[in-house]
């Protein structure tokens, strides 16, 4: 009676029988795959490696900023002014050897004094030779290699006498239907960007709106960052626009929120987090210069972002 009780209950038919060897087929197929396959199989990138480093970066920051300013205690740090014993980041270039110069005029060696780098001092150079002149200080930044902190730096000491226009030049009419073709990149709507040939409603959009992102335009290199966008049509939009430098927004380094950052198109989220919890730590910033001195930004973002970063009193 127990022999047949077990051969109720733990005898299979036909049909589990064959469940279970298709069972235990997929399992000893998953067990090969399992220790075979992996050596051959290479790991999707999904491309996390630049968050990864900014993250690594911001926590050296950090821990540099703390070994620096060991043993000072915050009300020590917020009353730091005037005291020696608390260290400041040097500035990048003695101001003292910078001196008052005209670009239009100017030897490669006067620049070169002031701290111009040598190939973007032949630039400027040879780009006077062929003709050009700068009428307003931000034309300084036309040139190859004037990246927006050398400018912010050199911008103090440029001097440009007015120019005194030629009434024969002023009174052609092709001079003055030239003037009336030009508009202001930074406040442009997209009728007048929709004049510029081969520019269509698409990329007229696509324009404000990363000019919109940005906080406006620094110089004519960044129309090639809108998305399509090639070099003939920013040789046309440069011949029939300029650009006002006054009308960029700013971001107040002692207010935006990390939010805040995060939005503009050359700040990652490490960095701007990174901004704010420096602010945080240390304190209000006194020039936008610190985020670089204290390797919160690398050079290369600092000097694309350096003109949308402000420092309110």
């Amino acid at each position: 009676m127990f022999r047949r009780l077990l051969r109720d209950y733990l005898s299979l038919t036909r049909g589990e029988r064959r469940g279970m060897q298709v069972l235990s087929l997929l399992v000893l197929l998953l067990i090969f795959f399992r220790t075979f396959l992996p050596p051959f199989i290479h790991p999707a990138n999904f491309g996390f490696e630049p968050p990864e480093a900014d993250f690594i970066a911001f926590r050296d920051s950090v821990r540099r900023l703390e070994a620096r300013y060991a043993g000072f205690s915050q009300a020590d740090l917020l009353s730091s002014s005037g005291r020696s014993d608390i260290p400041e980041p040097a500035e990048l270039f003695p101001r003292s050897e910078l001196f008052p110069f005209d670009p239009n005029t100017a030897e490669l060696e006067d620049l070169l004094n002031l701290r111009v780098p040598e190939r973007t001092a032949r630039i400027l150079v040879n780009y006077r030779e062929a003709g050009g002149r700068f009428e307003v200080d931000s034309d300084l930044m036309k040139i190859y290699g004037m990246d927006p902190e050398l400018f912010s730096l050199l911008e103090p000491y440029i001097r440009i006498p007015d120019r005194v226009a030629d009434p024969d030049a002023m009174s052609s009419p092709d001079a003055e239907h030239l003037n009336r073709l030009l508009f202001e990149l930074n406040s442009a709507d997209s009728i007048q960007l929709l004049s510029v040939y081969g520019i269509g409603p698409v990329f007229a959009h696509r324009i404000i709106r990363y000019r919109d992102l940005l906080g406006g335009f620094y110089n004519s290199e960044q129309l090639m960052e809108v998305y399509g966008f090639n070099e003939e049509q920013q040789q046309e939009l440069i011949r029939r626009s300029y650009i006002d430098t006054n009308m960029i927004q700013k971001m107040d380094m002692n207010s935006t929120r990390a939010d805040g950052f995060r939005r503009h198109p050359y700040l990652g989220p490490y960095q701007s987090q990174a901004m704010v919890e420096y602010r945080k730590l240390i304190g209000d910033y006194d020039r936008e210069i610190q985020v670089l001195e204290n390797g919160l930004l690398t050079d290369s973002v600092y000097r694309k972002v350096r003109p949308y970063l402000e420092v309110k009193n």
